[in-house]
């Protein structure tokens, strides 16, 4: 009459709590560091992109010059 309802083994549903929980750590912690060095990070992409338009810049002049 009754269905007895499964919800898997005691140590797959540990498993499963473990990596929440780990997750969940790993989340805080990388917002944590995140946020104390959002100026840092910022300013580093801004260089970088800087320093691709450089680079795509000299290359695109590089291969304008070249005669053919």
């Amino acid at each position: 009459m009754y269905a007895i309802v499964t919800r898997g083994s005691l140590d797959v549903m540990g498993y499963k709590l473990l990596g929440f929980t780990i997750w969940q750590s790993s989340k805080r912690i990388a917002r944590r560091r995140f946020l104390a060095n959002r100026q840092k990070i910022a300013t580093s992409t801004v260089a970088s992109v800087v320093m691709a338009g450089v680079i795509a810049g000299v290359l695109a002049a590089r291969q304008s010059s070249q005669p053919r």
